[in-house]
């Protein structure tokens, strides 16, 4: 389950339209950042790792502030406790401006309902879909427990990674020939083993989880069957995108 500390790095591509040179500022950003916190999650582990004996730590969720108060070093375990919960704010916050914002580009293809796309006069954001999402992921936090709602982010997001490199596939495939900003090295063999690395994970996880996922593409599917098809900008070629 080590993947899930990488993820949301993706979230800064949603931010691409306000990007002044997206395609060169815009891999800067994900690798960058990613190298980045590579790097202090290998310097956090191995001086938690000499800290406390790691069979010491649980795996309910919490191991770091479980390895700190075995120390008794109370200073410094409330100190570190105050900034795990700002790290956590600060990726719940960019986790819920990066769905707002395919919402928001969804909207605008015709996807879903204009509403997710309305702007506030005041803001110039979508302040119904965070909104909503405020809403939703309050009821979650609050009322499913943390290895389910775990499981569910894992597999959800693993299922995404697929069917972007399933898309990177096709793309290069039905249309060589579209202009590219930016090009990632090795051809079809990268998206051929992220299908196949992302896969893999998701194989090892319950399968309740797996009727969930199920559960959830059915919603989306009858979603888009219903609305999306039908309001699709790509099946109205004359409507502007």
């Amino acid at each position: 389950m080590i993947f899930f500390a990488y993820l949301g790095f993706d979230i800064i591509a949603t931010t691409a339209q306000e990007a002044k040179r997206p395609e060169r500022t815009m891999p800067i950003g994900i690798l960058g950042s990613l190298g980045i916190c590579t790097l202090i999650y290998i310097a956090f582990a191995f001086v938690l790792t000499g800290v406390v004996d790691y069979r010491q730590m649980d795996n309910d969720g919490s191991p770091v502030a479980t390895a700190i108060d075995i120390t008794h070093l109370f200073w410094l375990q409330g100190a570190l406790k105050f900034s795990i919960l700002f790290g956590y704010t600060s990726v719940l916050m960019g986790l819920m401006m990066g769905q707002v914002r395919v919402f928001y580009a969804m909207s605008r293809d015709g996807l879903l309902p204009a509403i997710f796309g309305r702007l506030s006069p005041r803001t110039r954001a979508p302040a119904f879909s965070h909104l909503i999402f405020l809403i939703v992921t309050c009821l979650l936090a609050g009322l499913a427990p943390i290895s389910v709602l775990g499981n569910m982010t894992s597999i959800g997001t693993l299922l995404a990674f697929v069917l972007v490199c399933v898309g990177v596939l096709i793309l290069r495939i039905r249309e060589p020939n579209r202009p590219r900003a930016f090009k990632a090295p090795g051809g079809l063999i990268m998206p051929i083993c992220g299908i196949l690395s992302c896969a893999a994970v998701m194989v090892s996880l319950d399968g309740l989880t797996w009727l969930r996922l199920g559960l959830w593409l059915a919603i989306g599917l009858i979603v888009y069957a219903v609305y999306g098809y039908k309001k699709s900008k790509l099946n109205l070629p004359e409507l502007p995108r």
